[in-house]
């Protein structure tokens, strides 16, 4: 009798033991999963950032004449006159010739708020999809908040990008990771 409770009792704290192995690998391969999704997404949303901040950005009001640079400053919409024509091969300064490239943040999909770069309405660069739609602040040469166009110097862009990740007790959950970065139009001070 007492080697049949002995046994009983050691199928129990073994399948106790097993359990909290399995639980234990379950987690430990949960969290290596989150770590993967969380460097892979601020890998690509730098290059993101990058694109967005060096390649289209820093060319706001390059040879324009001056007060006509930007067109439209909203929240969700920055459309500005360039002389660099990007659909040129290579991309190159057409000197006398303005091109209205314009970076938008379309209406909600299932996947997100699309951000999208055009220049006179070709498509140049995304759809790549944000969690939040409104992403410009403008501000003035004082570093004032502004909306109107002619003041504008500088711009706050506020990119949310959304990654899965998983937890053990509640499942799948969205982790937002929000980079932030500025732009000082240098072309519009010059």
């Amino acid at each position: 009798m007492t080697s049949l409770l002995d046994a009983l009792g050691a199928a129990a704290i073994g399948g106790l033991f097993i359990l909290t192995m399995l639980t234990a690998m379950f987690n430990i391969q949960a969290e290596g999963f989150n770590a993967s999704m969380a460097i892979t997404t601020t890998r690509v949303s730098e290059e993101y950032i990058n694109t967005v901040d060096s390649l289209f950005m820093a060319k706001v009001g390059l040879g324009a004449i001056e007060g006509d640079e930007i067109i439209t400053a909203n929240a969700n919409e920055f459309v500005f006159i360039t002389q660099w024509n990007y659909l040129a091969e290579p991309p190159r300064l057409i000197s006398g010739v303005d091109f209205e490239i314009s970076i938008q943040v379309g209406a909600e999909t299932d996947d997100g708020f699309p951000l999208t770069v055009h220049q006179d309405n070709e498509h140049l660069f995304g759809p790549i999809y944000l969690s939040e739609n409104d992403i410009f602040t403008y501000y003035d040469v004082d570093e004032n908040e502004t909306t109107t166009r002619a003041d504008i110097r500088s711009c706050r862009v506020q990119m949310a990008f959304l990654t899965e990740t998983y937890r053990f007790q509640s499942g799948p959950q969205s982790v937002s990771y929000r980079l932030t970065f500025w732009k000082y139009f240098k072309n519009l001070y010059l």
